[in-house]
């Protein structure tokens, strides 16, 4: 049987100022507390708060944690379980999501300027990519008109503003990882969206253009070792290029025929 508790209005506000106490005192527990940053994750994925009505210091405070534990994870002696990395990387998405077109327009560089090619921090940043992905871009999954309206400026932002810092840092990542971490080259792979992937087509694109033209330069100067050296860099393009070749999507494999025929020239010479 539920019971409603009516107080006289004169004790409304000491009402209010003991739920105020227990929550902050709550608060306080959870910043001691190891664990403290799972609960405020699981609160915040199943959106038990509305972040919307937290204040700025509150929010800027959710934004500074993050940050603080992503640093951390990269110095840590073992690296969190999947299911605490997918769940950390779900709130990071659902805070771009809130925050990006408003206060934290540098959420993406934020993210990259702590991870760099740290093998955790770049694990960390692809498992957070593809859950913007699964918020953002997914289109299995149903949203309401006013989420889908909202996603659609969220892309058409992230396009103006840091889609070539992201394919860039995925070449990196490629680069740096394609012959030693099979799991991060996969992941990786895995931001299927087309304009992503036609912007990375058409970068590779012209690193590998730029690079046959320093190998043509050095090889006629007779610069041997220089020469080596930069064609051995563009082989190990050649796996990434074929993989984007032969893409389903014309605008992606396009984007690398450039590419293709400077390499075949350098193969009949």
């Amino acid at each position: 049987m539920d019971v409603e508790v009516k107080f006289p209005d004169r004790h409304l506000s000491v009402v209010a100022a003991i739920c105020e106490f227990i929550a902050l005192a709550y608060f306080e527990q959870l910043k001691v507390s190891h664990d403290a940053w799972q609960v405020c994750a699981e609160a915040l994925a199943k959106r038990i708060y509305r972040y919307s009505e937290l204040t700025a210091l509150q929010q800027q405070l959710i934004r500074e944690t993050l940050i603080a534990w992503l640093q951390s994870q990269m110095l840590n002696a073992q690296p969190e379980k999947t299911f605490i990395r997918n769940k950390a990387a779900q709130v990071f998405a659902l805070v771009f999501v809130t925050e990006y077109l408003s206060t934290w327009p540098k959420f993406i560089f934020d993210i990259l300027s702590v991870v760099g090619l740290n093998p955790r921090g770049v694990d960390l940043y692809l498992r957070v990519l593809m859950a913007i992905d699964a918020e953002v871009v997914d289109r299995d999954i149903i949203h309401t008109p006013e989420e889908a309206r909202r996603n659609t400026l969220l892309k058409d932002t992230m396009r103006e503003q840091c889609v070539p810092n992201l394919v860039e840092s995925w070449y990196q990542i490629l680069q740096t990882y394609q012959h030693t971490n099979s799991e991060v080259t996969c992941q990786c792979l895995e931001e299927e969206d087309v304009d992503f992937l036609a912007r990375f087509s058409k970068l590779v694109n012209g690193m590998g253009q730029s690079l046959v033209v320093s190998w043509t330069k050095l090889a006629k100067s007779g610069d041997l070792k220089n020469a080596h050296d930069t064609l051995q860099s563009i082989e190990s393009k050649v796996p990434l290029m074929l993989q984007l070749l032969i893409h389903e999507d014309d605008d992606i494999s396009s984007n690398i025929i450039g590419f293709c025929y400077e390499y075949l020239h350098i193969l009949k010479q």
